[in-house]
């Protein structure tokens, strides 16, 4: 009678459809965020010390941290997000790398 019972939950459970079966949503998700900046998106002559550095990310799984320059924005919720911030600016060349993390761990960054 045991054997039975081992044998029927066996069964029973191998039978049960999966994630892909039943089109739950897949965790193995490998699309990283979308970076998308308001103009001037290539590099500019400013004659200021400061800039504003705004646009809009955009991920699926929503967004676990977004940063400029290793410096974090305000902790995003949900997806897409619109972010604006002021940069300080140096004489000379400037750098500035947006970067976005999802929640699944992918990552983009734009330069």
């Amino acid at each position: 009678m045991k054997i039975r019972a081992v044998l029927f939950f066996l069964v029973f459970f191998l039978g049960l459809p999966g994630p892909a079966a039943t089109g739950a949503p897949d965790s193995r998700d490998t699309h990283p965020p979308v970076i998308t900046m308001q103009p001037p998106e290539t590099p500019t002559v400013v004659f200021m010390e400061k800039i504003v550095i705004a646009g809009r990310v955009e991920a699926g799984n929503g967004i676990a941290s977004l940063t400029i320059n290793h410096l974090p924005l305000t902790k995003p919720e949900g997806s897409p997000i619109f972010f604006s911030q002021v940069a300080e600016l140096n004489p000379g060349e400037n750098v500035l790398t947006i970067k976005a993390v999802d929640t699944a761990g992918n990552s983009a960054a734009k330069t």
